[in-house]
């Protein structure tokens, strides 16, 4: 029975040491981005998205559109904007020094509005930890959120018509 225990142990740290190993880690802040518009087709905008980090980044699965100037339907405490959150329905994925081109769907009210973009590092501890995220059971919330986590990051840009 102790020869087992140590075999599963030294197992249980072989793995461990690879996974270290094989997970990449970034060197340097991956938070380089930014957005600017790349103009318009038709009720769409493409957003052009620059990353200057060194790592590739992932857009995550919604972003926010604040209308500046169009009041929400009904009142909400801390919002004079109306803002909606829109699924992405992509998984495109930025790479170092690199530029990506996103559309977004151009507000038919106001003149000016704000898109806020979450990015995450692209990699297989995001994917983990996204699925982690999105699961329910007793072990995955049990779990601390540094290994639950995902880092985010928001980029928001205001844009005229």
């Amino acid at each position: 029975m102790r020869r087992y225990f140590i075999i599963a142990t030294l197992f249980l740290l072989v793995g461990t040491v690879l996974l270290y190993l094989l997970i990449p880690r970034s060197s340097g802040d991956w938070r380089q981005l930014s957005l600017s518009l790349g103009g318009y087709a038709n009720s769409s905008a493409v957003i052009s998205i620059s990353n200057g980090g060194p790592v590739s980044v992932v857009l995550r699965d919604h972003f926010d559109l604040e209308y500046v100037g169009i009041a929400p339907p009904s009142p909400v405490t801390g919002l004079t904007n109306l803002v909606r959150l829109t699924p992405t329905g992509t998984n495109l994925t930025v790479g170092p020094s690199a530029r990506a081109d996103f559309l977004v769907p151009v507000p038919t009210e106001g003149q000016r509005w704000i898109a806020r973009l979450e990015f995450a590092p692209a990699g297989i501890k995001t994917k983990l930890g996204e699925n982690l995220i999105r699961r329910q059971d007793r072990l995955s919330t049990s779990l601390p959120t540094t290994v639950r986590g995902v880092p985010v990051y928001t980029v928001s840009q205001e844009f005229a018509r």
